[in-house]
């Protein structure tokens, strides 16, 4: 048991958190209390986190304010430097970064705006590009990336905050100005995701990806595409039962189910979300209640022609290696788990092929 004692993790994860929770969803460590005994509470916490986690361990920044505080006020940043990502939102922050003497830390960026900020200042640092979709990322661009010092990619929607964590989402939404609804800001300032990559390692996660989507017409009916896509993927991979068991990150990013042909929901959910990006069908991660105790499941909402539907390929890859039908391929939310995402759709609609809608 971990035992966790400072306030600040006991409001995220609870005194003795599941592996799950604790590994793969790292909060932005907030300086929200000015209690110098806090700060020693959460060094001692932090200790144990780094035990139970090994590899998986990450701390989050997403204002340079509050890591210059626990600079300050405790030895978080010196003890745990290499493990540190800190989000930069403009140029102020990276200009406060830079007067720091906290050169080499890793930073994150999203790709979009990383022709903002000035080059020789951002190669002081390890910078960690962030990414919604591989879409936005080819090998070309990846190639021009090599005029910046940069150590991984972050892929993907995070995905993790349900409406449990609403009163969270107003604190980080007034603190940065954003709409608390907008689950997708929000979740960006409010924790990272262990869907880092090295550039090699996104080289085979963009080929891979790139294959599933091989020789589909791009003017083809965007239900057309997105069948043809999700038959391959359920196809390709196998659900990884012995992973449900054993968490590991293998079979929760988008490299278990590519590579090794094998992972669990989160694993199918993400490379279907990005193969479809590289089409141009939108779609989303949704979560929810699963079969397991204490368990959850995650699947995918995709809009297609304008209308939104549940997808759920890890169930129907289960189905089919069994001899049985897909059955869970554009269906209404009354076939799946119950969601409490904020950013899940209405999905009030089932798609039955051969016929209309």
């Amino acid at each position: 048991m971990l035992n966790l004692e400072s306030n600040y993790f006991n409001e995220y994860y609870g005194s003795n958190p599941q592996f799950y929770n604790i590994a793969f969803m790292h909060y932005n460590l907030e300086s929200f209390v000015e209690d110098k005994n806090e700060y020693l509470l959460i060094e001692k916490d932090l200790v144990k986190i780094k035990e139970y986690v090994k590899d998986l361990f990450k701390i989050y920044f997403s204002s340079i304010d509050d890591l210059l505080k626990f600079m300050n006020n405790s030895n978080v940043i010196n003890d745990y430097y290499n493990d540190i990502y800190l989000r930069i939102n403009n140029e102020k922050d990276l200009n406060k970064l830079a007067n720091s003497n906290l050169e080499g830390i890793k930073i994150v960026i999203p790709f979009s705006k990383l022709s903002n900020y000035d080059t020789k200042i951002l190669n002081k640092y390890k910078v960690v590009i962030q990414i919604d979709s591989v879409s936005e990322l080819s090998l070309n661009e990846l190639n021009n990336l090599s005029l910046y010092n940069v150590s991984e990619i972050m892929v993907g929607q995070i995905c993790y905050l349900s409406s449990y964590f609403m009163s969270y989402f107003e604190r980080i939404g007034s603190k940065y100005g954003i709409n608390p609804m907008d689950q997708l800001s929000i979740e960006k300032q409010a924790l990272i995701s262990n869907d880092n990559y090295s550039l090699e390692n996104y080289e085979v996660v963009y080929n891979e990806l790139n294959k599933i989507v091989d020789g589909i017409d791009l003017e083809l009916d965007e239900v057309i595409k997105f069948k043809m896509i999700y038959e391959r993927i359920i196809n390709k991979i196998s659900y990884d039962f012995d992973g449900v068991e054993t968490t590991k990150l293998s079979n929760q990013n988008l490299l278990g189910g590519l590579v090794n042909n094998s992972c669990v929901c989160e694993g199918y959910a993400k490379i279907l979300q990005q193969a479809l990006s590289l089409v141009g069908i939108e779609s989303i991660v949704v979560g929810g209640n699963g079969e397991k105790e204490d368990g959850g499941h995650i699947w995918n909402q995709v809009k297609i022609d304008g209308v939104w539907y549940n997808a759920d390929a890890a169930y129907d890859s289960i189905e089919v290696r069994k001899g049985n039908e897909m059955s869970l391929c554009l269906v209404d939310d009354s076939s799946v788990y119950k969601t409490d995402y904020l950013i899940a759709n209405k999905c009030d609609k089932k798609y039955v092929f051969g016929s209309s809608k």
